[in-house]
């Protein structure tokens, strides 16, 4: 019987590589948007106690502060956080705003041209950043631009179910963590990030019909701070038949559980798929990372399903979908480290995999129905399988036979 449930939190040991904090540290001096009209703010401290963050209702007195359109006239907010920054926040192309007095931001009559703007001006020995409770928007909305905001729980689009038409929009925060973000029906033209962790035991998900890119940047080359991502990703649709097209991380995936009911175009992290499970009900096209480690990866197969890998060929739903490439390439820090392990990849059909550093011990990592494709190995260590390349339809030279990695499945 294949196990079920969902890739979580791997244990640091299981990957020889201890694994960072979830949270990213705060800095000590930060402290709540000053105003005039104001409440002390309150970080979700009711909303994120619950396993999963649940709607908080949007209050409007008539002197919450205000910005967008304002009596027929564009009108932007300017407060000034009380470690000295200046946050100023607008919206144009239809739509008025406000403030709410726990730092979440409510849009209303917002249209597919609307942009809403949070910039943050270093001031008075400020940190250069800004701490959002939430957004939510009853209409539809071009654009979000945030670059210098850390956001925290629910992120709604389109509340008020406009139609979309064509309509997409675009993303880009500093931050997130311990949230959500659902579009209702929005597509998703790009989400651009530093990084978004989660705690345990708080819902992180993204839900899109379709999302044509997600890239997490990271903060250069020695960060340790930021280039994860920690949060599900669900479409319920595609565009052309692709549901996700492009999904970079920096560092690393943790966790994550990501779901496209169509198509995958690429996936990449700079260092680890960790304790994450990525399905397609369609294929994929590229998936690349230092290193795997309790990890699946699951193409052809119905949102269902909820094993670990494939067992049987009635486990594919769509038995034509194929994954063309996987690359697993090692770390270039520790050349004698288990690179892939724990993890299983079902396809009805893949191009080429290539691992490296697989444990001599290691059971049938590659579920499919077609032995068709090309498989790799390299290691850099005498207590990894041999390095070479196999192809079912080209026999091994003898003594170099291919490694039981493959499970061809039957009906």
């Amino acid at each position: 019987m294949v196990s079920s449930g969902s890739r979580r939190g791997v244990d640091a040991s299981d990957s020889g590589r201890d694994l960072r904090s979830a949270q990213r540290p705060r800095d000590a001096h930060r402290h709540p948007a000053a105003a005039e009209s104001l409440e002390p703010r309150r970080l979700l401290s009711a909303a994120l106690a619950d396993s999963s963050l649940t709607s908080v209702p949007v209050t409007s007195p008539a002197d919450l502060p205000e910005f967008g359109l304002q009596q027929g006239k564009l009108k932007k907010l300017t407060i000034s956080d009380t470690d000295g920054d200046l946050v100023t926040f607008s919206l144009t192309g239809g739509g008025s705003g406000t403030l709410q007095p726990d730092q979440r931001i409510s849009l209303t009559n917002t249209t597919a041209c609307s942009v809403f703007s949070i910039s943050v001006r270093r001031h008075g020995g400020g940190g250069g950043d800004y701490y959002l409770s939430g957004i939510s928007t009853d209409g539809l909305l071009k654009r979000i631009w945030a670059p210098r905001v850390n956001a925290m729980g629910i992120m709604e689009l389109n509340t008020g179910g406009a139609a979309v038409g064509t309509s997409t929009t675009t993303i880009r925060l500093g931050t997130a963590g311990d949230a959500s973000l659902n579009t209702h029906g929005v597509p998703i033209h790009s989400l651009t990030l530093l990084d978004w962790k989660a705690s345990n035991g708080v819902a992180n998900v993204v839900t899109a019909p379709w999302i044509g890119s997600i890239v997490v940047l990271g903060d250069g080359p020695y960060a340790l701070d930021f280039g994860d991502w920690m949060a599900d990703v669900v479409t319920t649709s595609s565009n052309h038949g692709v549901s996700i097209g492009s999904f970079k991380v920096a560092e690393y995936f943790d966790g994550a559980n990501i779901w496209a009911s169509g198509s995958i175009g690429s996936i990449s992290a700079g260092y680890i798929l960790s304790g994450t499970r990525i399905a397609a009900a369609d294929g994929i096209g590229s998936i690349s990372a230092g290193q795997m480690i309790d990890s699946d990866v699951l193409v052809g197969v119905g949102q269902d399903f909820e094993g670990h890998f494939t067992s049987a060929a009635a486990d594919f739903a769509n038995p034509a979908a194929t994954l063309k490439k996987l690359t697993i390439t090692g770390l270039k820090w520790d050349r004698t480290e288990v690179y892939v392990s724990d993890s299983h990849i079902s396809a009805p059909a893949v191009g080429t995999v290539l691992l490296v550093n697989v444990p001599a011990n290691t059971s049938p990592i590659l579920h499919v129905l077609r032995d068709t494709g090309t498989l790799t190995l390299k290691s850099f260590s005498p207590d990894m399988l041999p390095a070479g390349t196999w192809n079912a339809a080209q026999p091994p030279r003898s003594g170099h036979e291919r490694p039981n990695l493959v499970d061809v499945l039957v009906d």
